[in-house]
């Protein structure tokens, strides 16, 4: 089974992302609201990107975010404490698959359902982590580790957004519950790192019943927003190697109802290279069978220009182990059971004001909802770096 959305009555609306990486959702609804936010590459592995910070109001519109960090420090993830967050709501069996022979450029070998028996955990702050992992699992790539420091500084990031009511990166110096300046400044400070980056999530929801129980469900609900949503999805399944979580919630009466605030943060840190630079993360990945049919363009920056706010097909992602080298996707085909192409928009990094934001990777969202339970194909050709590329793989839909 996957996570599930949280309840809202509209879909996010989107402020504008800013240069790299940093992403940001916001909705604003009359009986529910759901705003997420997003900062962190698909990293590379190699040269160490960092992704920016992004900010965004719930419910609102967000101010400008400001960059994420690299730094000249080793990783901990060697030393760091853990805690048991990976693997913890679902199970893998059987070995790794091999690699595709030769030295042309492939897909890194999904696991699929190897990795399987998902069930939501019953605590937000390890739900949501515990579901990116799952996902990360199933494409190939590695859990991310989750680190007791930056469970901490998640945690503390969470507190403060709760108790200043405002979904941000950046926190402001003698306001309640303040820790540091930015994602790097509280990451570095507690776990020295080469790599950070950082997602926030948030959500509100009213009801005209009194002394509801409005406590978030299901408890993934935030971070499966976030990997339905292509270029957050991309900053999940990057090349980062360390997580931590944090949450926080309220509950209580709003006039004759009740309302509720819900905030949750995944730290990242240290880079880790789950592939080789002739690799590739597919996702949908190749054999999935729970794929979402539809999904509402809220997203920024936008994947599909001229379809803001549409309900349009799931989107489809193909992003590079080494985000830092060149991908050029000439050809990004999908096609239906029956052999006919499914008109999707195309994005990669030659795309206007996208040269940061989609560097290494490429997306194409089809403009109409897919068909329920119908096998899709894929097929991309074009180039990575200096190497030909000619990938194919399919997936079904729930």
């Amino acid at each position: 089974m996957t996570g599930k959305r949280l309840p809202a009555d509209c879909q996010p609306k989107l402020p504008r992302r800013a240069q790299h990486t940093t992403l940001v959702l916001g909705t604003l609804c009359t009986a529910a609201v759901l705003a997420l936010a997003a900062c962190g590459g698909g990293g590379d592995g190699t040269s160490g990107n960092a992704a920016p910070s992004g900010s965004a109001q719930s419910g609102g519109q967000a101010s400008a975010p400001a960059g994420g960090q690299t730094g000249s420090t080793s990783p901990t993830s060697s030393t760091g404490p853990t805690t048991a967050t990976a693997g913890s709501c679902y199970t893998v069996s059987g070995p790794a698959p091999a690699a595709a022979a030769g030295s042309g450029i492939s897909l890194l070998p999904a696991r699929g359902s190897a990795v399987g028996n998902y069930r939501v955990l019953d605590e937000p702050r390890s739900a949501g982590l515990c579901y990116a992992n799952y996902r990360r699992e199933q494409v190939g790539l590695p859990p991310l580790a989750a680190r007791d420091p930056l469970n901490t500084t998640a945690q503390s990031h969470t507190d403060y957004m709760l108790a200043n009511a405002t979904l941000t990166h950046d926190e402001i110096s003698g306001k309640p519950g303040y820790t540091g300046a930015t994602a790097n400044d509280r990451i570095q400070a507690a776990y020295p790192t080469d790599a950070t980056a950082e997602v926030v999530a948030g959500a509100n929801r009213w009801t005209s019943v009194a002394n509801a129980q409005l406590s978030m469900q299901p408890k993934d609900a935030l971070v499966s927003d976030l990997v339905d949503a292509p270029f957050h999805r991309a900053a999940l399944l990057g090349s980062y190697g360390s997580a931590g979580s944090g949450y926080a919630e309220w509950v209580g009466a709003n006039g004759s109802g009740t309302s509720a605030n819900y905030y949750q943060t995944i730290d990242l840190a240290d880079r880790s290279k789950a592939g080789s630079d002739n690799q590739m993360v597919a996702y949908p990945f190749n054999g999935q069978s729970d794929v979402p049919v539809n999904w509402v363009n809220t997203e920024s920056p936008n994947p599909a220009p001229g379809y803001q706010n549409s309900t349009m097909g799931y989107p489809v992602l193909l992003q590079a182990i080494n985000t830092s080298l060149q991908f050029d996707a000439d050809n990004f085909v999908i096609t239906d059971a029956q052999g006919n192409n499914v008109n999707c928009i195309k994005v990669d990094s030659r795309s206007s004001g996208l040269s940061s934001d989609a560097s290494g990777l490429a997306i194409c969202t089809p403009v109409a909802p897919l068909v329920s339970q119908q096998r899709y194909s894929v097929r991309v050709t074009g180039r990575l770096g200096s190497q030909p590329v000619d990938l194919s793989w399919s997936f079904t839909t729930r």
